[in-house]
């Protein structure tokens, strides 16, 4: 009797043991799977960034070229303006020069 108890608890720490060492293994594989997932995620969202990335770059060339073709825009209207302006004080000139001729006169 002594034996076959001595067996049985052997056999109990036994399965016992065994039951551990499968849920060990269990929990492993389920952190495998979790880290395998984040690992993907990760994966994702470093795409999605890379891509961000890329269209904003895009953006910012197309806001640079924006604001170089504004720059070149309002010089281009400031020259008017001044060419505009210089035109106008001639025409001014030569009307207070007829002006003053016809008072001449």
């Amino acid at each position: 009797l002594k034996e076959q108890l001595e067996t049985l608890s052997k056999t109990t720490a036994e399965a016992d043991a065994s039951n551990r060492l499968q849920q060990a293994f269990e929990r492993i594989e389920t952190l495998e799977t979790h880290q395998i997932y984040d690992a993907t995620l990760l994966k994702d969202q470093a795409s999605a960034l890379k891509e961000q990335g890329t269209q904003l770059k895009e953006l910012l060339s197309e806001v640079e070229a924006l604001q170089e073709s504004m720059t070149f825009t309002t010089t281009s209207t400031n020259d008017e303006i001044k060419d505009l302006h210089q035109r106008y004080i001639e025409r001014h000139e030569n009307l207070v020069f007829a002006v003053n001729q016809d008072i001449a006169r």
